[in-house]
C-alpha cells in the first residue's frame, strides 16, 4: 500500500529527473548529447514513458482496440468515487515512473536521468503536476528551421507525404502553442533555451542548467563525440549528430537552402501564417524578413494570399487555413485557369475546400 504523501514522492524522485521538451527537429538530440556527456547525467534515446499513463484519462488523442474513449470515461468515473481519486492517480503514476527511472539510474550509476521525449509537449503541464520538483528544459528553434528540417530529414523533401501525417501537423502547429502555454503556466523549475544560442555559445547556454542541477559544468561535455552514443535504436537520427563530435552552427540558416522549390516556399509561408500569434510572440523570432525572402510576386502568391486571408476558420465547418492551403498547394502549380483570374480561382478553391474537408467531394 502507498502511504507516502504525494509531496514526499515529488521530493524523493522529482529532483533527479530532467525533462527535455521541444518540437521534433529542434536540436534536442544535440542538447541531449551535451548534457548526457556529464558524469552525473544518464539518458536514453527517447523513453516516451509518460505519454500512455497520462493519456489514460483523456477522452481524445488516443485510440485502442478496446475503445479508449470509454476506457478514459470509466477510469474517471471510478476515480470520482474514491476520495482524492485524481490525486491518487497522479501519485500512482509518480510511483510507477519513479521506480523505472530509479532502476535506470541505479544501473547506470548516475545521479540524474534526462528524459528527452519531444512529444511531451502534449503533457508538459500534467508532468509538472506529477513531478513539480523535476527540471524542465524547453528548447525553441526558428519555426522555419523546424519546418524545413522535418520536410527534408523525415520525408526527403516530399511535402505531400509530410502533409498526409497527422502527427506532423501537431509537431508543426500544435507544439508551439502548447509549449508557450506550458512555460507560462509552469511557475518554477523551467529553463527555456534557444537552439541558435546553444550552437553559438554552448558554454553560456549549458551553465544555467548545470547550476540549476547543482553540478559543475564539465568541459568534456562540449566534445560529446564518443561519450554518448545510442546503438540499435530508431529514436535517434544519426545523420547530423554523429557527423560531428562538438557543436557547430552551420545548421542555423540551412532552412533557406532546403526550401528549394516554389511549392516548399509557399507551404512554408502558409505554415508560419497559420501558427498561433501568441505562440509566435513567445518564440520571439522575427519571421517577417524571411517570409519576404521566400515570397514570390506572382499570381500564385495572390491566390495564396486570398486563401490565407480568409476567415481563420471556414464558416460552418471550422477548418482552418492550413487545411485549405495544404490541400491546394499542388493545384496552384497545375491549373491553367489560374493564369487568367487569380481572385476568382482563390474563391473557387475556398468553396471547394469546404466540400472536400467536410467529406463531400474530392480535391
Amino acid at each position: 500500500m502507498m502511504r507516502d504523501h504525494p509531496q514526499d514522492h515529488a521530493e524523493r524522485y522529482g529532483r533527479q529527473l530532467i525533462f527535455l521538451i521541444s518540437q521534433p527537429r529542434s536540436g534536442s538530440t544535440l542538447l541531449q548529447h551535451l548534457l548526457g556527456g556529464h558524469t552525473q547525467i544518464l539518458t536514453a534515446p527517447e523513453p516516451w514513458l509518460m505519454l500512455n499513463w497520462i493519456y489514460g484519462t483523456r477522452e481524445s488523442g488516443i485510440t485502442a482496440e478496446y475503445n479508449s474513449k470509454y476506457a478514459s470515461l470509466a477510469v474517471k468515473d471510478f476515480l470520482e468515487r474514491i476520495p482524492n481519486g485524481s490525486e491518487l492517480y497522479r501519485r500512482a503514476i509518480a510511483c510507477a515512473a519513479s521506480s523505472i527511472y530509479t532502476a535506470a539510474l541505479q544501473a547506470g550509476g548516475k545521479r540524474f536521468f534526462l528524459d528527452k521525449t519531444p512529444r511531451y509537449y502534449f503533457i508538459a503541464e500534467e508532468l509538472f503536476e506529477i513531478f513539480p520538483q523535476a527540471t524542465y528544459i524547453f528548447l525553441l528553434r526558428n519555426p522555419l528551421s523546424v519546418f524545413a528540417s522535418i520536410l527534408q530529414t523525415n520525408f526527403s523533401g516530399n511535402w505531400k507525404k509530410m502533409l498526409a501525417q497527422e502527427d506532423r501537423r501537431h509537431d508543426l502547429i500544435t507544439a508551439p502553442k502548447l509549449i508557450a502555454d506550458a512555460v507560462e503556466n509552469m511557475t518554477e523549475n523551467v529553463i527555456v533555451i534557444r537552439y541558435e544560442e546553444l550552437v553559438i555559445d554552448p558554454v553560456s547556454t549549458l551553465r544555467p542548467i548545470c547550476e540549476k542541477l547543482g553540478v559543475k559544468l564539465e568541459p568534456e561535455m562540449l566534445r560529446y563525440g564518443g561519450r554518448v552514443e545510442f546503438k540499435e535504436t530508431t529514436f535517434i537520427d544519426p545523420r547530423s549528430i554523429y557527423k560531428h563530435d562538438q557543436v557547430v552552427d552551420s545548421y542555423v540558416d540551412r532552412w533557406r537552402e532546403l526550401l528549394d522549390s516554389p511549392e516548399k516556399r509557399m507551404l512554408a509561408e502558409a505554415y508560419v501564417r497559420t501558427l498561433d500569434s501568441r505562440a509566435l510572440d513567445f518564440y520571439g523570432y522575427d519571421l517577417e524578413g524571411p517570409l519576404l525572402a521566400i515570397k514570390k510576386s506572382s499570381k500564385k502568391s495572390i491566390v495564396l494570399d486570398r486563401l490565407l486571408s480568409a476567415p481563420k476558420s471556414i464558416p460552418e465547418h471550422g477548418f482552418n487555413r492550413w487545411d485549405v492551403a495544404k490541400l491546394f498547394i499542388g493545384r496552384l502549380f497545375s491549373d491553367k485557369k489560374l493564369r487568367y483570374a487569380p481572385a476568382r480561382f482563390a474563391k473557387r478553391l475556398l468553396t471547394r475546400a469546404t466540400k472536400v474537408l467536410a467529406g463531400r467531394g474530392d480535391a
